[in-house]
């Protein structure tokens, strides 16, 4: 083969391939970028935060419809797998976030909770779930807030009886089951109320997760010589998500026969203030 022909041949394959490359089309398509906050108090992380590497579980609706798994980073959430805008998209996207501490949540939207599974009340767990959702435009930054979708209820009991000791303490008439939708914001209760055991923080206060609804609870404490004290509300109240109830319940030598009338202190459970201390193993 000639020079010249080598030369021409050499030309038209660089010709066809410089052809070929106008043919690609390089679709650049913007990453979502996420930012989490603590709005409550009571999480395993420190100063009402999150603690850097703390994981949350993030879904993405329509028309994204991806899950990932982040870690904070400071005020930034880093997701293990990037979600990305679709192109050309111009309707908004919910995204729904579960934070646990200790494990990676489901990828689920639609969580049930049985708060006495087991038969125990297992408070810790409960006590540190938090989640969030936030619909927003295509190219915008999602802020999630986080904050806890049950209800907290304290109880600090002064026990004035001489050389008697709390035995039990009982929660009655309150439901433990639902289903919570988070990018519905909705909550289905299921089962019927029932009496459970809260947990004890340390002596004299007990603390419990609940179900938001409305009910008419009563506390029941029995000593260790066998005498029952009980407490009721004077009506049906209402628990909300994110708040937390306190009451002050006072054990005297002379139990009335009938239940004592009290009242609940509602805080929003982000401010802490007299509830917030450490849980005693």
């Amino acid at each position: 083969m000639t020079l010249l022909r080598k030369i021409a041949r050499w030309a038209f394959v660089a010709l066809a391939l410089c052809s070929c490359s106008k043919k690609v089309t390089v679709i650049t398509v913007d990453e979502v970028h996420f930012t989490a906050s603590v709005k409550s108090y009571s999480t395993k992380a420190s100063d009402s935060g999150f603690e850097n590497g703390d994981k949350v579980r993030i879904v993405a609706g329509y028309p994204i419809d991806e899950t990932s798994v982040g870690a904070v980073n400071g005020n930034s959430l880093l997701l293990d797998t990037p979600m990305h805008w679709t192109k050309d998209q111009t309707a908004s996207t919910t995204f729904a976030a579960i934070y646990q501490a200790g494990k990676v949540a489901d990828a689920k939207t639609s969580l049930t909770y049985d708060l006495l599974a087991g038969g125990k009340h297992d408070y810790s767990a409960h006590n540190q779930l938090l989640t969030a959702v936030r619909t927003v435009a295509p190219l915008t930054t999602v802020d999630l807030v986080f904050s806890h979708p049950f209800s907290k209820m304290v109880l600090d009991i002064t026990n004035n009886l001489s050389g008697d000791a709390i035995s039990k303490v009982e929660i009655t008439d309150l439901v433990m089951k639902g289903t919570v939708n988070l990018t519905e914001k909705s909550l289905d209760l299921s089962g019927s109320p029932t009496k459970f055991e809260p947990f004890k923080l340390s002596s004299g206060q007990y603390a419990a997760v609940v179900m938001p609804q409305t009910a008419a609870p009563e506390v029941v404490v029995t000593t260790t010589s066998g005498v029952v004290y009980k407490f009721e509300l004077d009506a049906s109240f209402v628990f909300e998500a994110g708040y937390a109830y306190s009451a002050s319940l006072t054990l005297n030598p002379l139990p009335n026969p009938d239940p004592v009338v009290f009242t609940f202190h509602v805080t929003p459970w982000e401010d802490g203030g007299s509830l917030d201390y450490e849980l005693e193993e």
